[in-house]
């Protein structure tokens, strides 16, 4: 419930209070909140369920990656499917003021904070 109340930042759990408010705001009037859902969240059998979910593997694949690479063809890092595991869950207790999964921080795609109508068809609080 709470995870629901900082995506919305509108009061509700739903999206549909009357007042939303950027990511900032809402941090500094709820930062016990936040912290507890990083808390939670960086429990460590979630955060493994999260990675893999979000990096390792995904949703619609029945294929977990081997590495990542980032560079080009003649210059490039990257890190295996365990280096990423380690890298993250090692991370995991790093304090942060916002929503986080160990080092991957979790952003709501938009607030719609002014309701402006350019946007609103895009934006799934505002339906």
């Amino acid at each position: 419930m709470e995870y629901l109340k900082y995506h919305y930042a509108d009061g509700s759990s739903n999206g549909r209070g009357a007042n939303r408010v950027s990511a900032e705001e809402y941090k500094r009037n709820h930062q016990k909140e936040t912290d507890q859902i990083n808390k939670e969240l960086n429990n460590i059998d979630l955060l493994k369920k999260a990675i893999n979910r979000f990096v390792i593997q995904g949703n619609n694949s029945d294929f977990k990656i081997d590495a990542l690479v980032y560079g080009s063809v003649n210059d490039f890092l990257w890190l295996s499917r365990d280096d990423i595991m380690a890298l993250l869950l090692k991370n995991r207790n790093n304090y942060s003021t916002g929503v986080h999964f160990s080092s991957l921080f979790v952003q709501p795609k938009n607030r719609c904070l002014n309701k402006n109508l350019k946007y609103e068809k895009d934006c799934i609080v505002c339906k």
